[in-house]
């Protein structure tokens, strides 16, 4: 991987909506491990402009992660909103995991047929170590939608990529798409 200027590696998303009358939405992370044992993932409790804790967790199902070779790694939840994963050593390790989306207001997030209301706060998880670092997202759109829109800065390489520059502005930039 590349190192940036201040030297960690990014998190890369991958968003998709395999099913988005379902409402949910799915996010895929490669998240880089400095060669630590084992890796802690949280999501935040709070959202921009609204500083009542929310439980944004409560909409995350199907947490798995696996190593470099494809292998499953150990997920436990440590804490209400964090995520211990084991790494066994990879340099880098996969998350998966599912959001439930179906609820409008400007903290929460909306995935229907026709279009997606995507918040950072409740669909992104992190490093727990709070070190800078930047965010990619790269948005894999449902056939016969065609357009993404948000605050973060386009990533070279094609459409419906974004890279932020640290978590913050990930979260403090909404997606909507459709």
């Amino acid at each position: 991987g590349q190192a940036t200027a201040a030297g960690a590696q990014p998190i890369r998303y991958t968003v998709s909506f395999p099913a988005p009358q379902t409402h949910y939405v799915e996010i895929a992370a490669a998240v880089p491990t400095d060669g630590r044992p084992q890796v802690e993932l949280m999501m935040a409790v709070w959202t921009p402009g609204s500083y009542l804790v929310r439980e944004y967790e409560r909409n995350v199902e199907a947490v798995t992660a696996m190593g470099a070779n494809g292998r499953s790694l150990a997920v436990e939840k440590s804490e209400k909103n964090r995520w211990r994963i084991t790494t066994e050593g990879a340099a880098s390790v996969n998350v998966k995991y599912r959001v439930y989306a179906r609820e409008m207001s400007v903290r929460t997030n909306w995935v229907e047929a026709g279009f997606a209301l995507i918040n950072g706060a409740p669909t992104f998880m992190t490093l727990a170590d709070r070190t800078p670092r930047p965010h990619e997202v790269v948005i894999s759109l449902p056939s016969g939608w065609k357009r993404s829109m948000t605050g973060l800065p386009d990533m070279p390489g094609g459409e419906h990529r974004y890279r932020a520059p640290d978590f913050d502005t990930l979260v403090d930039s909404p997606i909507v798409l459709g």
